[in-house]
């Protein structure tokens, strides 16, 4: 689950009360029904048997069974823990006393790591199918009789853990020495950071830009109800100004005038085009998410590559949209314009013109990211204002971390960038690919 939607779920007693409740739901329908697959291979039921079997024979021995898994449980995650503890622990020696050795035994560390919690998860899976044979009408050397390796089998998987293995040391070496991997760009979201200003105002800008130093400055327009273009996040004043309107509703004219307040501050709602001057006098590039709404007017596009594409050009600023309509269009309209895609969520990676993507971190994984920059496009995430989820994106190989916290992000990837203690770069194998 998305951590936006997660911290919002949290907030509210109701909705948390009954995120929790759903969790327990289907914990329990996953332990009543986890005899389906089983019984339709074994039994050859079809699947409305298997489900009322399952339900039926998980009834009468359900609590012994979920002990039984419990404990396996506890008895793998004890034995994970010896065995990466094991590895840290060996390889800070090394760090400390044994330096020449240490980049050889990292990546020999990292093999058998990832080899052990393979073995462990097979283990743990034959173990849990063990427990299931009990409540089954089938004869366990029936089911093992014919599973005697033949040679032919033994050589296969000889090569196969062999190549396995290959990969393994491979891509170790590859993290370890942080191959062709550039420090990511620091982008302040909504041109704050450490709650400085007003979110989206020119006086935020004007500090963050002159005293932190983004590499950009990551800012939201919406159109306004005379066509011109507004800078303002939501898609409601109510917020920021009190006032319960929308950007739509108003004129350009009548929403400047509008006071936004946040975090102790105040400050006028700026146009887009006296954000852009700002931005280019303090030669501060900006990342410009482009608002849509259902009430925006037909060619809103059209006017906004028109009134600013030669100065978004010109000044290397860059655009970002969560509609991909907008996205393609503004590709369609100046081929010139850097355009990313936003994604609240990682379902999959998307064929798409887009230039690039932003996506909000908690659902972010490598993955995603590889097969972006085996396509060359670059991966900005938002917005991760705590040290392990930040050291995560980096470990990740994103190319832009959006924070509300600038300093702390260019600490914590200027760190990154520069370990040399690979027992730390181990945990955090560790930590972002097992936990």
């Amino acid at each position: 689950m998305p951590e936006f939607i997660l911290s919002f779920l949290t907030k509210n007693p109701l909705y948390f009360t009954l995120m929790i409740v759903g969790w327990l739901l289907l914990a329990y329908l996953a332990f009543r029904w986890v005899l389906i697959l089983p019984l339709m291979v074994l039994e050859n039921l079809d699947t409305k048997s298997a489900f009322q079997r399952s339900w039926e024979l998980t009834r009468k021995k359900r609590l012994p069974l979920l002990g039984k898994l419990i404990l396996l449980t506890l008895f793998n995650t004890v034995l994970y823990f010896l065995l990466f503890g094991a590895g840290y622990i060996i390889q800070a020696i090394f760090d400390t006393w044994v330096k020449a050795a240490a980049l050889p035994v990292a990546v020999v560390n990292l093999i058998v790591m990832q080899l052990g919690s393979e073995i462990l998860s097979i283990f743990s899976t034959v173990v849990a199918i063990s427990f299931l044979f009990p409540l089954l009408n089938v004869d366990e050397k029936i089911v093992t009789q014919d599973l005697k390796p033949s040679k032919k089998l033994k050589v296969g998987f000889t090569v196969t853990a062999t190549l396995i293995t290959l990969l393994f040391a491979a891509n170790g070496l590859l993290y370890f020495t942080k191959f062709d991997q550039n420090k990511p760009l620091i982008i302040s979201h909504r041109g704050v950071s450490e709650e400085n200003g007003v979110q989206n105002t020119l006086p935020a800008l004007r500090a963050t830009s002159t005293k932190l130093k983004p590499d950009y400055v990551e800012m939201d327009i919406h159109e306004t109800k005379d066509g011109q273009f507004v800078v303002m996040h939501d898609e409601n004043y109510r917020v920021l100004t009190g006032v319960n309107k929308r950007p739509i509703d108003l004129t350009l004219a009548q929403a400047t005038k509008l006071t936004a307040k946040e975090n102790g501050h105040q400050a006028k709602v700026p146009s887009f085009s006296e954000y852009l001057k700002a931005a280019d006098q303090l030669h501060q590039k900006l990342l410009i998410e482009v608002k849509t709404t259902k009430y925006d007017s037909p060619d809103m596009l059209e006017r906004f590559n028109k009134l600013y594409s030669a100065t978004i050009i010109k000044h290397h600023h860059l655009i970002h949209s969560l509609d991909y309509n907008a996205v393609s269009t503004l590709k369609k309209l100046n081929p010139k314009l850097t355009v990313y895609y936003i994604q609240p969520y990682n379902f999959s990676y998307p064929n798409s013109v887009a230039d690039g993507f932003s996506m909000e971190y908690s659902t972010l994984n490598d993955d995603f990211v590889i097969q972006a920059h085996l396509n060359n496009k670059p991966v900005f995430t938002w917005d991760m204002d705590e040290e392990d989820s930040i050291m995560r994106m980096l470990y990740y190989g994103v190319d832009g971390l959006i924070t509300d916290d600038v300093q702390l992000a260019r600490s914590v990837s200027k760190d990154y960038m520069n370990k040399t203690n690979y027992a730390d770069q181990v945990l955090n194998f560790v930590a972002f690919n097992f936990s």
